[in-house]
């Protein structure tokens, strides 16, 4: 009887707040999602052959090794790679869970990376999973850091311990939304710090950021690591983006 009373709750749920999927703004039917199937199924894979290091779509960068989209000077992760692009639903769920407090689209990603940690990174023994640091001010206005939540569930998925405060973001940078690649490097240039070096030295880490444009902010948190004595870096993103100016 009460689960009838429940599923009768929940219809009646459906019909006065019917659930809009964020990607194609139509009803969800589905029990239990947030967006529907078919935007899940189109936040499409990066196509093979990528940039062994910056993980970029372009097969004349692959067999180079190094691409212009790489970050300039010293790269200091050993490889970076993102679960899908930057378009439609997948630029729609972030938007939700960094700009309107929707943690719960956090849990429609976490799939996603481990899908793509198991595809790129599987072969890497992993020490720790560490999520790029939100300045507090932001933190605060935000009401959590979305990288990690991601970390925070990749690292269940993966079963590998997850450390949110290895790094600290000590200065408040403004937005790199409008910034070229050169200024976007400038902009984060000692921006982090490693909180305590002895739970980084030696260690085979795997960095998540929710989106990839140019690579410089998580090159910065892989200079910060290897610098305070961490093995490698990997890093790993939702999205990769392209940067528009």
């Amino acid at each position: 009887m009460l689960s009838a009373f429940s599923s009768l709750g929940q219809i009646l749920l459906d019909v006065l707040f019917p659930r809009i999927c964020c990607g194609c703004d139509e009803r969800i039917l589905e029990k239990g999602r947030i967006v529907c199937k078919d935007c899940e199924r189109a936040m499409r894979p990066l196509q093979l052959p990528l940039c062994p290091r910056c993980g970029e779509e372009d097969s004349q960068a692959a067999a180079a090794g190094k691409c212009p989209s790489c970050p300039r000077g010293t790269i200091y992760f050993e490889a970076a790679r993102a679960a899908t692009v930057y378009e439609g639903p997948a630029l729609q769920i972030l938007e939700r869970l960094k700009y309107r407090a929707r943690s719960e689209y956090a849990e429609v990603i976490i799939p996603f990376l481990t899908r793509a940690a198991k595809q790129y990174y599987d072969n890497i023994k992993i020490d720790s999973v560490v999520p790029v640091p939100l300045h507090r001010t932001r933190q605060r206005e935000r009401g959590y850091n979305q990288s990690e939540l991601l970390a925070r569930g990749l690292g269940t998925a993966l079963a590998i311990p997850v450390i949110p405060n290895m790094l600290r973001r000590v200065r408040h940078t403004p937005s790199q939304t409008h910034l070229d690649r050169r200024e976007r490097a400038e902009n984060v240039k000692g921006a982090f710090v490693a909180v305590n070096p002895a739970t980084v030295g030696n260690k085979v880490i795997l960095l998540i950021d929710d989106v990839y444009t140019t690579g410089a902010t998580l090159n910065e948190c892989a200079r910060v690591l290897r610098h305070a004595g961490a093995d490698a870096i990997y890093a790993l993103s939702f999205c990769r983006a392209e940067l528009s100016s």
